[in-house]
């Protein structure tokens, strides 16, 4: 396929990348729209490689299943700009004075650390498991429980926590002075 044809069929699909762009929910508005754009010229004209005449490429590619490749492409590379932007959030200002003091103060951080460790321990295994399973849930990004179950298991484990704490304070030794 010369490049003149190559040229010609992107044109002739632009209004397809607009429609997919839309469907998606992606509008001018938005700061990537025009990286998507980009993405799905340079997808379509890698796939354009593979093919000697305009035709059998159209033949291989009708807009239908032009479409669902393009809307997949951008559900892709949108996911991907949600995971990154997820792992660059700053901290906000709350967020740093709540967590500054824990940072500068190692002994802070050490009594913390412990206080986690024995509150595992005081855990039964099927406890354990549910505490575990949330975390991993939390640190994936991606439910592995329905609603329900979630529910469940955060009043567990927070009714356990906080029991947990009131013995602590209780038992503490600087409690009784």
């Amino acid at each position: 396929m010369t490049n003149y044809e190559m040229n010609d069929l992107l044109k002739q699909s632009e209004d397809l990348f607009h429609r997919v762009l839309a469907t998606n929910h992606v509008t001018f508005n938005d700061d990537y729209y025009d990286d998507l754009l980009q993405e799905m010229r340079i997808a379509v004209f890698q796939w354009m490689q593979d093919y000697q005449e305009a035709a059998s490429f159209l033949a291989a590619f009708p807009p239908g299943r032009l479409f669902t490749r393009l809307r997949w492409l951008v559900i892709d590379c949108l996911r991907k700009r949600h995971g990154q932007r997820k792992r660059n959030c700053p901290l906000t200002e709350s967020e740093e004075s709540f967590t500054a003091p824990l940072i500068q103060d190692p002994l802070n951080l050490i009594e913390t650390t412990e206080t986690w460790q024995q509150f595992w321990l005081s855990l039964k295994p099927y406890e354990q498991h549910k505490l575990r399973t949330l975390l991993a849930e939390a640190e994936a990004g991606v439910p592995c429980l329905n609603r329900k179950q979630r529910y469940k298991y955060r009043q567990h484990i927070k009714q356990k926590l906080r029991l947990f704490l009131e013995k602590q304070e209780t038992s503490h030794p600087l409690s009784s002075l």
